[in-house]
């Protein structure tokens, strides 16, 4: 059984130790578009972690995340906003997706795709033995992946397995 979980550097930090820094990365602008009001945004495609971007003039605005199949990418908006700002949320899997955006007045969006980061942090797990049987031991951690966002944040994303289960 394996969970993914995406966690800021700094509550890694905590948890493992301090890590190294990550020199900055690079990102492909996959779709930029501005508009006004409702409307659904042409389809695109992503491998591996992504970032979206947006800038709301206007009252409201709430972006959905629907894969090509039009099928919903969760229950609720990616995005929900009701008043001017701009901001970004991570999305670490990929896939081939289209934005459906309800807004009140002028919108800009941008998808990212995130680049793996070179020289990224280190971090070993211990591998548990027979006689181990505290919880901690159970968990060992697989396959991380970092990349960092525009505005600097510093994303993991990686499995842990439990293997008493």
């Amino acid at each position: 059984m394996a969970m993914q979980l995406v966690l800021c550097a700094a509550a890694l930090s905590l948890f493992f130790g301090s890590a190294r820094p990550a020199i900055a990365n690079d990102e492909t602008i996959i779709q930029q578009v501005s508009g006004n009001g409702t409307r659904s945004l042409r389809p695109f495609s992503v491998e591996g972690q992504w970032e979206l971007r947006w800038d709301l003039k206007g009252q409201s605005f709430a972006v959905y995340l629907k894969q090509s199949d039009d099928e919903p990418v969760g229950l609720t908006p990616m995005v929900s906003q009701k008043k001017p700002g701009n901001g970004s949320t991570f999305y670490p899997k990929s896939g081939s997706f289209y934005l459906r955006i309800i807004a009140e007045g002028d919108w800009a969006v941008t998808v990212a795709q995130l680049e793996k980061l070179t020289n990224a942090p280190q971090f070993s797990s211990p591998t548990p033995s027979s006689s181990d049987v505290s919880l901690p031991r159970n968990l060992i951690l697989r396959e991380v992946d970092w990349s960092r966002s525009r505005y600097g944040m510093l994303f993991a994303n990686f499995t842990i397995e439990n293997t008493a289960v």
